[in-house]
């Protein structure tokens, strides 16, 4: 059986400036309507502002989304709590957004760098925590004069296979420990020489691709007691994260409420602003054309009166059938 579409009607309607706004998202949301685009000339070209407001509303739903990401929100389909307002409610939007993120953004920041200082502490207690055989202190290590002295580590298979006369090795190397890394098999290295030979050093160095390790100046103390007191730091940084996280659930209950809405109603001024900058002016009045199911235009009256505060017009063409 051929599937015809329903009969339409040509819509033209002229509305006002201040109504324009209000008018299209009301027809948008009619099912009955189609909205069309209209060929703009120089003197019927629309004003720049409305490129202008879809940008800034484009760039205000980002932004809110954003924030959305960082308190991990999820909005499902939230209506707006009162009426779109395409074109005045910009700058209220951009208030309230601000606001928002003065908050939302300094309590992220400060989360992401509790969180990178706990995996800093952590990957330095577990470097220093495989040191702890050596009984020397770290200021030692660093006050040796004529001695070069490295500390790194080296997959077991390079070291193995690494053959180097031993009259002609002007360089020590010394397997502190092994240890298991990303499953891998790991050597904790110490590599020292006279400071005459370190060119000599550093090549090997390099063809065992040996991974010095970045150990902070102000370590003190043996690794024992070096190891001590980064796990009493560590304990203390895991506190101060773990409080940010709980913070997190204030914020989300919070601003859920008023995010979630927010980021819908900036998206969809943004799209009738664009469909605005499309549309043909004259004067005062904006030139909105579509097609309508016929049978349904007393609908399409009803919307148009009832959001629309100045005088309009509406006219329509005979019935086409499809």
């Amino acid at each position: 059986m051929l599937f015809r579409s329903p009969p339409q009607r040509r819509v033209n309607l002229f509305v006002q400036e201040q109504d324009v706004g209000t008018v299209v998202r009301a027809l948008c949301r009619l099912d009955t309507f189609d909205l069309e685009a209209t060929a703009q000339d120089e003197r019927s070209r629309t004003p720049e502002r409305w490129q202008e407001l879809a940008a800034t509303y484009n760039d205000q739903a980002q932004r809110l989304e954003r924030l959305l990401n960082m308190l991990a929100i999820e909005c499902r389909d939230v209506p707006t709590t009162e009426a779109l307002t395409p074109g005045q409610d910009a700058p209220r939007l951009e208030r309230e957004t601000q606001v928002v993120e003065a908050e939302v953004q300094a309590w992220h920041a400060e989360l992401s760098a509790a969180e990178e200082e706990c995996r800093r502490l952590e990957q330095l207690l577990q470097r220093v925590r495989l040191l702890a055989p050596l009984a020397v202190a770290f200021q030692e290590l660093r006050q040796t004069r004529y001695l070069y002295l490295v500390i790194g580590t080296v997959a077991r298979t390079h070291l193995d296979r690494l053959h180097v006369p031993q009259a002609d090795t002007p360089f020590v190397l010394v397997p502190v420990c092994d240890f298991t890394e990303n499953d891998e098999q790991q050597v904790l290295l110490i590599a020292a020489t006279e400071r005459a030979y370190v060119p000599v050093l550093e090549r090997t160095q390099q063809s065992l691709f040996m991974q010095p390790l970045d150990l902070p100046e102000n370590l003190m103390g043996t690794p024992v007691q070096a190891s001590n007191e980064l796990e009493e730091r560590y304990a203390s940084a895991v506190a101060r994260r773990d409080e940010l996280r709980r913070q997190q659930t204030h914020l989300v209950q919070h601003w859920r409420a008023h995010l979630c809405p927010r980021r819908r109603q900036a998206r969809e001024n943004a799209a009738t602003a664009a469909q605005i900058g499309q549309f043909v002016r004259y004067e005062q009045f904006y030139l909105i054309t579509g097609q309508v199911i016929a049978g349904t235009t007393g609908r399409l009256f009803d919307t148009v009166q009832q959001v629309a505060r100045s005088p309009y017009a509406i006219f329509l063409t005979a019935q086409n059938e499809a």
